[in-house]
């Protein structure tokens, strides 16, 4: 019940934004199989004083990591600089398997020069639950995004990555068997104890956890979950690391 409010609550906002710039549209890109296209460091920079365009294109697959896909729903964009909005198209960037959309940035700003995080909200409504936009880019299964700001006539380049310095894919610990049809092992390796040690699903659920002082391997069942793949996280005081297991 509290993620039909939720998602009520920000649908609305967004039909809202939505409507007052309907005045805006982009074309649906058809030939588009990835659910968000292009990648950050693709996107267009963005000069200061000069009016701007670009194009995210998203696709609705009917599966992701193997879980049933009902629908997608894209919220908003926030974190935008000063002159910068956004439009979709359709209006309500509501979408379902197979079909397409499109995000249309648009507008002038004279901000600083620099990279800015965007953070775009949304579902995925899935067989397994409903999984946030926040939770699948944790996943890996979809992209950060930075709008780069550049004086007119300097040349694009690629964002500088300003994201949280504690999360990292450069991992101390190995997991294995993955993918897996029952229990992994966790070897924490060079990975620094105390630890938590947590696994959580597809939605973001937490289905195990355990804190390890004193010794550096611990075990996993996740026979009597779903297949798809599960998020491993390993939290010491310094930093967090994270890898994907795939249950078959």
């Amino acid at each position: 019940m509290k993620n039909i409010f939720t998602f009520l609550a920000l649908t609305a906002t967004f039909l809202f934004n939505a409507n007052y710039l309907s005045a805006q549209t982009c074309d649906i890109d058809t030939n588009n199989f990835e659910m968000i296209t292009p990648v950050s460091d693709s996107l267009p920079c963005i000069e200061r004083g000069v009016p701007y365009q670009a194009v995210i294109h998203f696709f609705c697959a009917p599966q992701i990591a193997g879980i049933d896909i009902y629908k997608i729903v894209v919220t908003n964009f926030l974190n935008l600089p000063s002159g910068i909005s956004y439009a979709c198209t359709p209006d309500s960037c509501t979408i379902y398997p197979w079909q397409h959309a499109c995000m249309l940035i648009y507008g002038t700003t004279n901000d600083t020069v620099g990279d800015y995080l965007i953070d775009y909200n949304g579902f995925a409504y899935t067989a397994q639950g409903t999984a946030s936009f926040n939770y699948l880019q944790s996943l890996n299964v979809l992209p950060e995004y930075y709008l780069k700001i550049i004086e007119p006539g300097d040349p694009c380049r690629e964002a500088v990555n300003t994201g949280i310095a504690s999360v990292t894919s450069a991992n101390n610990f190995s997991v294995y068997p993955n993918p897996t049809k029952g229990s992994v092992t966790v070897d924490l390796g060079k990975a620094s104890v105390p630890a938590t040690v947590s696994v959580l699903d597809f939605t973001g659920r937490l289905i195990f956890e355990e804190k390890v002082s004193n010794k550096t391997k611990l075990t996993v069942d996740l026979a009597n979950e779903s297949k798809g793949i599960y998020l491993l996280q390993v939290k010491t005081t310094s930093r967090i690391q994270t890898q994907k297991i795939s249950v078959e």
